[in-house]
C-alpha cells in the first residue's frame, strides 16, 4: 500500500489536527518509539517548568504521567535517587561523568 508523502511540518504552523494526521499515517510498529519520545518530551517540559519557577530538583510536577513502561521505569529510578538522598545531575555534571566513563574505556 503506497503512503501519501506529506509536506514536512512547519514548527510555526503546527496544529494538533497535523499532529494528529501525522501519528494516524505510522505503521502500528513505530508507535512504541513514539509514546517513548512523547515521554521524554513530556519529561523535558516539566523540567524546563521546573527551572523557570526556581523549584528544587527533588520536587517534580506529576501533571506529566509516564505512559510506557520506560518512562514509568525512569520516573520510578528518580523517586529511588532522590529518596536516597544523593543529588540530581545537572547538564554539567551528567556531561562530566560522561566524559570521564568515556576517558576510562
Amino acid at each position: 500500500m503506497d503512503v501519501p508523502l506529506q509536506q514536512p511540518m512547519n514548527s510555526t504552523t503546527v496544529k494538533r489536527q497535523d499532529l494528529l494526521n501525522a501519528v494516524n499515517t505510522l505503521p502500528e510498529t513505530a508507535l512504541p518509539e513514539l509514546a517513548s519520545f512523547l515521554d521524554y518530551l513530556q519529561y523535558k517540559v516539566a523540567q524546563r517548568s521546573l527551572v523557570s519557577t526556581k523549584l528544587p530538583a527533588t520536587e517534580t510536577r506529576d501533571h506529566a504521567q509516564a505512559q510506557t513502561p520506560l518512562g514509568q521505569r525512569l520516573r520510578g529510578l528518580r523517586q529511588k535517587i532522590v529518596a536516597s538522598g544523593a543529588p540530581l545531575l545537572d547538564r554539567e555534571a551528567i556531561a562530566a561523568e560522561l566524559a570521564e566513563s568515556r576517558n576510562r574505556v
